[in-house]
């Protein structure tokens, strides 16, 4: 059967027809992934800059800064101490409170360390009670400053202690130099100074 010169000429046209508009679909489609693909773009720029915006505030600000854990030299990873009562963390933050007001927070935080080695340590009884109330072992104790108010700094100060945290690598005495008058104390190893505190084991 042969096609008519007509009918080729309108298959002709069809065809021809057909191929426009997939061109142009293909067109049409290639601008429309360009206009998401760069809605897309603008919406990370401008949640990055955000992001970026937020972390300055929080910088400036000093609210939710989290200071890192100091890491316990024996085993060069930061472990809790366990679980204390509420009592026992208010009567940690009592010492640390009369011994260290006007120390920085570090400092507060190695008196609760102190008081933490020393539980630990066979020289000294092994619960937080008989190690404050051990006689001579805090002169806050014997002169009853530590029945004072504490600060929310060192109850913060004790929780940071029993988390893990002792930046006077392991010690188990500390004294002011400007105070402290026994000739003893100096024979004790020195672990560090913090704030105006010297530190040993």
């Amino acid at each position: 059967m042969q096609l008519k010169r007509s009918d080729l000429l309108w298959m002709t046209f069809v065809m021809a027809a057909f191929l426009m508009l997939m061109a142009q679909f293909s067109v049409i489609n290639a601008k429309k992934n360009e206009i998401e693909n760069k809605q897309i773009a603008k919406t990370l720029y401008e949640t990055n800059k955000s992001m970026q915006r937020a972390e300055t505030v929080v910088e400036n600000s000093g609210v939710y800064k989290v200071k890192p854990q100091k890491k316990r030299p024996e085993n060069n990873i930061t472990v809790s101490r366990g679980n204390l009562k509420r009592d026992e963390i208010t009567l940690m933050a009592r010492i640390i409170e009369a011994e260290a007001a006007n120390e920085p927070y570090e400092g507060k935080i190695a008196v609760g360390a102190v008081i933490l080695n020393r539980i630990e340590d066979d020289k000294f009884p092994d619960n937080l009670h008989e190690v404050i109330y051990q006689k001579r072992a805090f002169e806050s104790v014997a002169n009853n400053h530590y029945k004072r108010d504490y600060s929310t700094e060192s109850i913060q100060a004790a929780q940071a202690a029993i988390a893990g945290q002792d930046p006077t690598n392991g010690a188990l005495f500390f004294w002011n130099p400007s105070v402290a008058k026994s000739g003893w104390i100096w024979s004790r190893p020195v672990t560090g100074k913090i704030g105006n505190h010297v530190f040993a084991k």
